[in-house]
């Protein structure tokens, strides 16, 4: 063999070992660069794990709070008379008011009432109850007064209990949502809505106000459920099956 085949032969021979050797390193390299990067993902597992659970727990408190509620419906007719059973205690110093009927009242106006409630619109109808409270002409352009009242029950699975309802009662809207905020006795904890409408106007002074309650109540009571399954006209409208059926 020449001279030039052996210097061939031999620079062949070293550089595989050199080539081996890069290889390896590169190899290794890469090893520890993954050793890293997954000790760092391990590292915040846990800090995952505890993140789910906490908004599992989260998400099902509103769910198991919700479980934990009965439905109540009440239904009554209000009868606010000017001058009889509702009195007005301040004269608002406040401008006329440009479109509140009847006319000659202000900005500022406050009323007490002590209402009755009945079953049916005419106040022939069986009394069930009386909303106590005030209301205070609030709006300076529109027809708007602000209602705070507690609606005393005295007839029905509900007997003895209350209701305080609250809220912007715009008085030329067809229909007006109010707040349930309270409540005592059977009706403990009540919260929810009231659908408001006029039902009629009898003449200047007579107003019959049809208030649709749709409240709940905290489920911890045996007499409560036993009041839900015998609901009578006042309870669920009359509605007996309606009232079962949400037990």
């Amino acid at each position: 063999m020449g001279k030039n085949a052996r210097k061939r032969n031999l620079g062949l021979k070293k550089s595989i070992p050199a080539s081996r050797d890069r290889a390896r390193d590169a190899a290794m390299s890469s090893s520890c660069c993954n050793a890293k990067g997954n000790g760092k993902h391990h590292h915040y597992y846990p800090f995952l794990a505890a993140a789910a659970v906490i908004t599992f727990i989260l998400a099902a408190v509103p769910a198991a709070s919700a479980a934990r509620r009965r439905p109540v419906r009440l239904h009554f007719y209000m009868h606010d008379i000017a001058g009889e059973t509702a009195v007005q205690v301040v004269k608002g110093s406040g401008p006329l008011h440009p479109s509140m009927p009847p006319g000659g009242r202000h900005f500022g106006d406050t009323t007490v009432m002590d209402d009755l409630l009945t079953e049916g619109p005419s106040m022939e109808s069986k009394a069930v109850g009386r909303a106590q409270g005030s209301y205070v002409l609030a709006g300076l352009v529109d027809p708007v007064v602000v209602v705070t009242m507690t609606v005393k029950i005295t007839d029905g699975p509900y007997n003895g209990s209350t209701v305080v309802i609250a809220g912007r009662d715009d008085v030329l809207a067809e229909v007006r949502e109010l707040a349930v905020v309270g409540g005592t006795g059977q009706l403990r904890g009540a919260s929810g809505h009231v659908l408001w409408r006029t039902a009629e106007v009898l003449g200047a002074v007579h107003y019959v106000l049809e208030l649709d309650v749709y409240a709940t109540v905290p489920a911890t009571s045996s007499a409560l459920r036993l009041h839900a399954t015998n609901a009578t006209p006042i309870d669920a409208g009359g509605n007996k099956e309606t009232m079962r059926n949400n037990i």
